[in-house]
């Protein structure tokens, strides 16, 4: 009998296990796959290594957003590499280019020189980044101030805000252009979620040498010499229950795992899947509710492997539109105008270039019906190879366009991954690249807590509260107060546990 069983072995479920092992509980986690991770994981083809959805962090110096949540999950020590101070997001908007600097004065002095007139509105734009950010310094030790903050902002649309911050709409275009890490949509957006993201890495920027792998390796470590354990090959197919409350997680081999509380860090619409509706655990309109939910969009990535011409080390993101128009409404065509070139840091710090790289395309929702989510047989579908194909050399295109490569620069080979790759290793609904989408305008549909109507059942992850790293480390704090209490966490947070 375990004292918590987590199903899924993301970064929420591992940090929700390390918290918690840590301090004295029995933590088992169950990974369906043969690798832990979910989209910390790396993979490797062709002798090359690639992420599949980690690629950068903010907030990680003393006094700022993510470094006291790190510093706990004792994650400070990786071999993190900071992002180019003047320039770590480079902003392409047809043939006009931004930077993006880390710091807040350097940020509104970049952006300032090529808009003048809108000083004023950079100052409140930041002012209300760093308003939003600081409510994270009090989520544990002044709760009830920092919920109203988080509704308040949450129930505000970002699109909104900028439209009557920023009066040059070319500005308004450039400030959301960092944010591919979010789903830009205009109707829904709510502006915690664009804030507390951009916030951080206004902060400071950071890459991590080896991916995600180092933080998963950490948390598990963390979890093992606590007495818990991590298992793969364990797909859960069924949570077993008796007297109101679970009891116990069934594997698809017939096994049963037996535990005191359990902790989702799957999909929330998966979560309800895995309880049987004669249960009586769940009123069916909340099964309805969490099932209906809409998921943001996925990503169509172009992996690069360029053994033969090394890349100069481009120690930033390289985000591109085609147009400003087309940041707050790519759902408008069939193929996105946007895209998002990273790499992974050198293997070693003395080393200068790369030999990969990522090329990421956000999938519009009318192409979304191409991926054939009714049928196993995808692959064989003539218009979805041929959608693989024109995205593969649209992201070509944009990168041979967009970043100097050496003279004579050829791929010897290309790896793409689609939402049906990510829906096939993390089981996240039409492969959603950020679960769940936020509606400011419905909040209390689409603002999961920790909590669920099953009082031994809570989940994490990121379709709850906000996604990304920074989203998710909070979330799993915030899931572990519920078994630990408020001031533990709080204490936890300032170094005095």
């Amino acid at each position: 009998m375990h004292d918590i069983i987590i199903i899924g072995s993301g970064l929420g479920g591992l940090a929700s296990g390390a918290i918690l092992a840590r301090h004295g509980m029995s933590v088992c986690v169950l990974e369906q796959h043969t690798q832990v991770g979910g989209c910390l994981q790396s993979f490797r083809r062709g002798g090359a290594t690639f992420d599949t959805g980690f690629h950068c962090v903010g907030g990680l110096r003393p006094g700022e957003v993510l470094h006291p949540y790190f510093r706990h999950l004792r994650l400070l020590d990786l071999p993190w590499v900071q992002m180019d101070e003047a320039c770590f997001e480079e902003i392409h908007i047809g043939d006009d280019v931004y930077a993006f600097a880390q710091g807040r004065e350097r940020f509104i002095e970049t952006l300032a020189e090529r808009f003048p007139a809108e000083r004023a509105g950079l100052d409140a734009f930041m002012d209300m980044l760093e308003s939003t950010g600081h409510s994270l310094a009090h989520l544990f030790d002044d709760a009830d101030t920092a919920r109203a903050h988080t509704r308040e902002r949450f129930g505000q649309s970002a699109y909104a805000f900028l439209q009557r911050t920023i009066t040059d709409p070319r500005l308004r275009s450039v400030l959301s252009g960092a944010s591919m890490k979010m789903e830009l949509h205009a109707d829904a957006l709510p502006l915690y979620t664009f804030a507390q993201i951009n916030n951080s890495y206004i902060q400071s920027a950071w890459r991590l040498r080896g991916g995600g792998e180092p933080i998963v390796r950490r948390l598990v470590e963390q979890i093992e010499q606590a007495g818990g354990t991590v298992r793969t090959h364990a797909r859960v197919t069924r949570l077993i229950a008796a007297d109101g409350r679970l009891t116990a997680a069934e594997l698809s081999d017939g096994e049963r795992v037996e535990g005191r509380t359990f902790i989702s860090d799957i999909h929330p619409a998966l979560t309800v899947g895995l309880i049987p509706s004669d249960s009586g655990l769940l009123r069916r309109v909340y099964r309805q509710r969490i099932e209906s939910l809409r998921n943001t969009f996925g990503f169509f990535t172009l992996h690069v492997h360029a053994p033969d011409t090394p890349i100069p080390y481009l120690n930033r993101n390289v985000s591109i539109y085609d147009g400003y128009e087309s940041l707050w409404h790519n759902d408008r065509s069939e193929i996105s105008p946007s895209y998002l070139i990273s790499c992974r840091p050198p293997d070693t710090p003395d080393s200068r270039t790369v030999t990969t790289l990522d090329v990421l395309h956000p999938i519009t929702p009318r192409i979304n019906s191409l991926l054939a989510w009714d049928t196993k047989h995808y692959a064989q579908n003539p218009r979805y190879n041929a959608w693989k194909s024109v995205s593969a050399e649209l992201c070509e295109q944009r990168l041979r366009e967009h970043v100097a490569l050496p003279p004579g620069f050829t791929i010897e080979r290309v790896t793409t991954s689609t939402p049906r790759t990510y829906h096939r290793y993390t089981g996240t609904p039409y492969g959603s690249a950020y679960g769940i989408r936020r509606d400011c305008h419905d909040m209390p549909r689409t603002l999961l807590s920790p909590r669920t109507p099953i009082p031994n059942l809570l989940q994490t992850g990121q379709s709850v509260n906000v996604h990304g790293v920074l989203g998710v480390t909070v979330t799993a704090f915030l899931t572990s107060a519920e078994l630990l209490g408020r001031e533990t966490i709080r204490r936890m947070l300032v170094g005095e546990e």
